[in-house]
């Protein structure tokens, strides 16, 4: 199962974050109307995160914005093995962000034929996701 937690992009007053949630699959062609912001307020992800995940390890590093994409990289790791790798890509597309990612299993094959495609289709307080 595939799930997007949520994408948080500060306003001016960073004290009062947005959290765009509700990514939906492609085909469902619902777009949220955003107002124009830059790829740029993906930056806080830039970094390496990690965190237990059913027993495992889950890591990413997210290289900085540029050319209105931000990527990751992802690792999850159980019992001294990788379990799975995956891409992940955010791209500014209008005024939307369209989020892609592809899983590999340990010996690189992709899990699936085509990466997922995710569109954003609402903004709200708390992250949710069709799944």
């Amino acid at each position: 199962m595939i799930c997007v937690q949520k994408l948080i992009l500060g306003e001016t007053d960073i004290s009062k974050p947005q959290i765009w949630t509700g990514w939906q699959k492609r085909e469902h062609h619902s777009t949220a109307k955003a107002p124009e912001i830059p790829i740029d307020r993906l930056a806080w992800h830039t970094g390496s995160w990690q965190g237990a995940l059913n027993g495992g390890l889950l890591e990413d590093t997210w290289l900085p914005p540029k050319a209105d994409t931000i990527s990751a990289l992802v690792r999850f790791s159980k019992d001294g093995k990788t379990e799975f790798v995956e891409i992940i890509k955010i791209e500014k597309v209008g005024n939307s962000f369209e989020l892609r990612l592809q899983l590999y299993d340990p010996p690189m094959r992709p899990q699936s034929d085509k990466p997922h495609v995710f569109n954003l289709s609402k903004k709200s307080r708390w992250a949710s996701m069709d799944c």
